[in-house]
């Protein structure tokens, strides 16, 4: 027990003193709004596949949202094109303009977050993806996107600090042109801007060690509540246990569906027992009326 533990504390101390990175999304309405809404009771934190199905689901694809995000496409009002702009290898302590939009709510609808590294996990969902490995050509790249009905991606690698500044300059000034474009023009583009941010998450590292001294604490118990598990395509665990919510929501829409059904048959019961009466317009006499000659 010693030993497991002493491993299990070193393994936490070496992912607090790496570098965790952090994937950010936030999603601009860059023409009319409406297209995209704020979810009030969602919280920013999600999986890659929480992302791509905000990314189908806001052009009508079949795959359902998540629940619980904090950005949710509108029901009626769909945008004519989606862009999703990937700038990875960054660090948005030497991006002061991408950062104002990564944690300014004022700019954006809404903020999308995946701890580690899940740009490419996320552009697998999106078709049609350019690797722009010209910072002057990103701008014609988006803009040329943009053009397109659906979504589509550009993505953009971070080489050194010089250069990041140089990404934030021309990043921040083609969302503010591209704005004014489309406001002028009346299209309806959204813009997902996701940076793969790569300095410390000291979330993340909390949040490990506290996870795993439960883990330590629990021991096998842990285990056997969690049961099944496997990971998916992007890299993440999934368990088939169920959580508050997902209950909650199966025994409402079971005993709303059984309530119904009784209701039904019910009523299909007092209509086929209702008593017949003699039609007396049909059967009986008619009154005679006088007429005047």
């Amino acid at each position: 027990m010693m030993t497991r533990s002493l491993l299990v504390w070193t393994a936490a101390l070496a992912l607090a003193s790496s570098v965790d990175a952090a994937t950010k999304v936030a999603v601009i309405e860059l023409g009319p709004t409406g297209t995209v809404h704020r979810a009030n009771a969602g919280h920013p934190e999600t999986s890659a596949a929480g992302v791509t199905s905000f990314f189908q689901a806001l052009h009508g694809g079949r795959k359902l949202q998540e629940s619980g995000m904090a950005v949710v496409p509108d029901l009626f009002n769909k945008p004519e094109s989606s862009v999703v702009v990937s700038i990875s290898g960054a660090d948005l302590e030497n991006m002061p303009e991408l950062n104002a939009m990564m944690s300014n709510e004022d700019e954006t609808v809404g903020h999308l977050k995946c701890h580690g590294k899940k740009s490419k996990s996320i552009l697998n969902g999106v078709k049609n993806v350019d690797n722009v490995e010209d910072i002057s050509s990103l701008k014609l790249s988006v803009e040329s996107k943009a053009k397109e009905s659906g979504i589509s991606g550009v993505s953009f690698q971070v080489a050194d600090k010089e250069q990041a500044a140089d990404v934030d300059a021309q990043v921040s000034g083609m969302i503010k042109d591209m704005k004014k474009s489309c406001k002028e023009n009346g299209n309806k583009v959204v813009l997902h801007l996701m940076v793969e941010d790569i300095t410390e998450d000291e979330h993340d590292a909390n949040e490990f060690t506290s996870h795993r001294r439960l883990q330590e604490d629990d021991g096998d118990e842990n285990n056997g509540y969690y049961g099944y598990k496997y990971y998916n395509a992007y890299g993440e665990l999934i368990t088939t246990y169920k959580t508050m919510f997902q209950i909650q929501y199966f025994n409402v829409v079971l005993w709303t569906a059984l309530g119904l059904v009784i209701t039904l048959i019910y009523s299909f019961t007092l209509m086929l027992g209702m008593p017949l009466m003699p039609d007396t317009l049909l059967f009986g006499e008619s009154a005679k009326v006088p007429l005047d000659e």
